[in-house]
Formats: C-alpha cells, sequence, structure tokens
C-alpha cells in the first residue's frame, strides 16, 4: 500500500503540521537568528568594534526580506542602528 504525503502539510519529527503554521515558525526561527545579529552588532558598537557593527548592519540589510514582515522590521531596526553609529562617529 503506497502513501500519498499531503504538499499541504510538513512532517518533522515525527509530527504533522499545515505548512501555513511550519512557515510561521521558520519566520520566527529566522526573525531569532537576526535579533542576535543585532544584538550582536550592537555588543561590537559598546565594545568600540565599529567596523565590525557596521559590518553587520551590512550583512542584515543585505539580505532579501521580500515580504517577510519579521525581516522587514529587522531591516529597519539596521538600518536605523546603522544611522546611529554612523552620527556617533561624527
Amino acid at each position: 500500500m503506497s502513501t500519498v504525503t499531503d504538499p499541504r502539510k510538513v512532517h518533522w519529527l515525527g509530527y504533522i503540521f499545515p505548512l501555513d503554521y511550519a512557515a510561521s515558525f521558520l519566520a520566527i526561527v529566522n526573525m531569532d537568528h537576526k535579533q542576535s545579529r543585532l544584538e550582536e552588532a550592537g555588543e561590537a558598537k559598546k565594545a568600540g568594534d565599529i567596523v565590525r557593527a557596521e559590518q553587520i548592519y551590512h550583512d542584515i540589510l543585505s539580505t532579501e526580506a521580500g515580504t517577510n514582515e519579521a525581516a522587514l522590521r529587522e531591516q529597519e531596526l539596521a538600518l536605523t542602528q546603522l544611522g546611529e553609529l554612523y552620527r556617533d562617529q561624527r
């Protein structure tokens, strides 16, 4: 007997999730990664490593956000913080 899998479901660790739930979960995981990158840039700035902070902000801004609201918010924060970094270096 063959098994037909539903393309609208994601099988992970023995569980079956609806595709929209899985997409939301992956967006949250990606957002957490971006937040940690923003935190890493903030720590570099506090430590005086301005070049590293600038590199991290540029890295965040260079990734494609598409229509992902969380990614767009993270890029907006990165752009704001990069502007603050430049302003503080005057």
